[in-house]
């Protein structure tokens, strides 16, 4: 299976978007019951663009790689799948080794059902 070529397209991913919503509300609301004064309004503002340019990345998020049994290709770099990947529900996490270490969060509504399974396979594969 190392020479089949997957070429994989990711697309924006709503669960990511729900992710980012949901992790701002909640750092949102224990800011609110630990901040007084000033410093509350310091940190709504900060929030809000966090939370803004969160969603904003997260929505024109797309990109394509390839895969080639544990190889990726993405950005014109050639990465290697680590055993430190994990799958969970709904999401992979995948850890990259190149060059430099890059992390990925994918969602599995951001790519075809096939694809997310080959990966999430691949990964699973590996770590038995």
């Amino acid at each position: 299976m190392k020479n089949i070529r997957h070429v994989i397209r990711v697309e924006p991913s709503y669960h990511h978007q729900l992710f980012l919503l949901i992790s701002h509300i909640i750092l949102g609301w224990l800011a609110w019951i630990s901040l007084h004064g000033h410093l509350w309004l310091m940190f709504f503002i900060l929030w809000g663009c966090s939370f803004f340019w969160s969603l904003y990345h997260a929505y024109h998020r797309q990109f394509i790689f390839e895969m080639r049994g544990d190889e990726v290709f993405m950005d014109g770099k050639f990465y290697h799948i680590t055993p430190t990947s994990k799958v969970g529900y709904g999401f992979i996490w995948l850890v990259l080794h190149g060059e430099k270490t890059t992390h990925l969060w994918l969602f599995s509504d951001s790519m075809h059902e096939a694809e997310y399974r080959r990966i999430a396979r691949r990964i699973t594969m590996r770590a038995q």
